[in-house]
């Protein structure tokens, strides 16, 4: 409740100071109810809903957003025929709901001296290398009619729990973002980035032994870590040709990747990928105990549009590991109302064949699509005997009465040789508004 009153005092403070001249909103209410398995006669049901809200408000040039969710876990209903077992023995409710998450908070000002932006606060961070949202201040410069561009993101990493809180130690955990680019050649786009993000775990304390099996506490200290990578980026195009390529490097090449697509004809398209990757295990995880090597991917495509209607494509990928390869092949069709594709993985990862098919009809002047979709699939390692197969069905529609509101529900149903019944359901509520308040 005091996070929620902080957003609404800097809500109300930027309102009562004539700044605020249109406030574009979306409301989202969300639940969603699904049943977890606990044995062979014992489940439980479960029931969460989250209300999502983004708001921007400001004039001109000068805007602050937001955007923060609550959630809240309802506990379960058990169903068992054990009488000896109580809804206590199935769990209840996330012990640390309900929660509030404030993914963006920020002020905006925008074209100051017609070349530069300036975020404050949670900022959101996508450009270039490094992806999330840290608390402090993000420039985007564009001089010379934006021939040349800069941005720079430098702030707190924040609370794993996305509360509005500055997170303890900011010395020790941080990200600091560059780039620079330039767009002087013609149909080509060339920048460089760099990025140093350093992370440092809680410490704790742990049992441990003496000489004598005499059991003490000690405080495990640890000690933050420093990544830092440099990466390139490209894109260019002349006439009917597109390529794409980007690099990361860390104290060796991190991740290359080359993406080429040609349009032979209007409806015709060809593509070309290669992608380089090493491992790039997430901070403080039991993989990184494990040994790690590169993969090459080479893969290859085309598009082809049917009567204007229907998109049909194919793409075949091959994966080389270290002493091992693996290919996946994908077919499938596009069109206004619905989806055909097959899946085939072969090689290393076994063998794995997906049939999958969706369709979305209109009805009542397209203010209400019908959804609904099935998929079937087979699965076969080279060390066992048999096939495990999964069938996954989804129902569902989407009611839109005006451009403002939007009502989704949906259910999803899961067999396979660990879940013999898995049924979900998902429900969504959407509002959308734009209004100018004229304070001025």
């Amino acid at each position: 409740m005091k996070q929620l009153l902080i957003v609404f005092f800097i809500l109300g403070f930027t309102a009562s100071e004539g700044l605020a001249q249109f406030i574009n909103g979306r409301l989202v209410t969300s639940a969603y109810s699904w049943q977890t398995q606990l044995g062979d006669e014992n489940s439980s049901t479960r029931f969460r809903a989250a209300e999502t809200i983004q708001l921007d408000i400001g004039k001109n040039d000068l805007v602050l957003h937001t955007y923060f969710q609550g959630s809240n876990d309802f506990g379960s209903s058990s169903l068992t025929d054990n009488p000896k077992l109580s809804s206590n023995d199935f769990g209840s409710s996330v012990t640390d709901d309900p929660k509030l998450r404030f993914y963006n908070l920020y002020i905006e000002k925008k074209k100051l001296f017609d070349i530069l932006d300036i975020k404050v606060g949670r900022i959101p961070v996508f450009a270039g290398i490094g992806t999330g949202a840290i608390d402090g201040i993000g420039l985007k410069l564009r001089p010379m009619s934006g021939k040349i561009f800069a941005n720079a993101h430098v702030g707190g990493l924040t609370p794993p729990d996305q509360s509005l809180s500055i997170i303890s130690d900011i010395g020790k955990n941080y990200l600091a973002k560059f780039q620079v680019g330039t767009n002087f050649i013609p149909n080509t786009s060339l920048s460089v980035g760099y990025l140093m993000k350093s992370m440092k775990a809680q410490d704790f304390t742990a049992l441990r032994t003496d000489t004598m099996f005499n059991t003490y506490e000690v405080l495990i200290e640890n000690s933050p870590e420093l990544e830092q990578y440099a990466s390139i980026d490209i894109s260019s195009y002349c006439g009917p040709v597109s390529v794409y390529g980007k690099t990361e490097i860390n104290s060796r090449l991190q991740r290359a990747e080359i993406m080429a697509e040609i349009s032979v004809l209007p409806t015709l398209g060809f593509s070309l990928d290669y992608l380089y990757r090493e491992p790039r295990t997430a901070y403080n995880s039991i993989f990184a105990v494990f040994t790690q090597k590169n993969t090459n991917e080479i893969a290859g495509g085309l598009n082809y549009i049917l009567l204007n209607k229907y998109k049909l494509y194919a793409r075949y990928s091959f994966v080389k590991y270290n002493d091992d390869n693996a290919s996946r092949l994908t077919i499938g069709m596009n069109s206004e109302y619905g989806a055909l594709s097959y899946i085939k993985n072969f090689g290393y990862v076994g063998d794995m064949d997906i049939i999958s098919a969706d369709l979305m009809y209109p009805i009542l002047n397209k203010k209400l699509y019908i959804h609904g979709g099935v998929s079937l699939m087979t699965l076969k390692y080279e060390q066992e005997d048999k096939s495990s197969n999964a069938t996954a069905l989804v129902l569902g529609g989407n009611f839109r009465p005006s451009s403002s509101i939007s009502c989704d529900l949906q259910g999803q149903f899961l067999v396979n040789k660990v879940y013999k019944n898995d049924f979900r359901i998902y429900l969504k509520f959407g509002y959308s508004f734009l209004s100018k308040l004229n304070i001025l």
